[in-house]
């Protein structure tokens, strides 16, 4: 395996264009693999923000997502590996869907998961399936640690098992 040389792409940030990679067009996203490809990268990690989509996914977070699976692929094209990765327990929140994507305050967004709530943890497990399914090309998956240890009676175990 060739050394790998990559950036990670927070989409997190609601900050106004282009310095919110939330707003990129397909040309910004071709641009930007393209000058990082001359600079020698080979990886590119995104945070694709699947945490604060709701289930079924609006009209913009799926034009995001159709987006993003057209950045798999262009990035394949220049020879990039790319991992996506969520939040362990993080879901989309009831206001969630009253945004589009690309101005979705994430805080008012998402809502967090009790990992000791098994019903909880796999409506959580079957909206990241669902939403990732658009994403399927990329390579790899990660996932944030964030911060189930703020549910009194979570255990370790509770919290590692979020990470499969």
């Amino acid at each position: 395996m060739p050394e790998q040389k990559g950036i990670y792409v927070h989409t997190h940030w609601g900050y106004r264009h282009p310095y919110a990679a939330r707003t990129w067009s397909l040309e910004d996203w071709r641009g930007f693999l393209q000058a990082l490809q001359l600079l020698g990268y080979n990886l590119v990690q995104i945070w694709p923000m699947i945490d604060t989509m709701p289930v079924p996914p609006t009209p913009s977070d799926q034009a995001h997502l159709d987006k993003l699976r057209q950045v798999i692929r262009i990035a394949h094209h220049h020879h990039f590996s790319v991992v996506l990765g969520a939040g362990a327990n993080i879901t989309a929140g009831p206001k969630a869907a009253q945004y589009p994507f690309a101005q979705r305050p994430y805080f008012e967004a998402e809502e967090l998961v009790n990992p000791s709530e098994p019903e909880a943890v796999a409506r959580l497990m079957d909206r990241r399936k669902q939403l990732l399914r658009p994403l399927a090309e990329a390579d790899g998956f990660w996932i944030l640690d964030c911060d189930p240890g703020g549910y009194p009676g979570s255990s370790s175990h509770q919290f590692v098992h979020l990470l499969i």
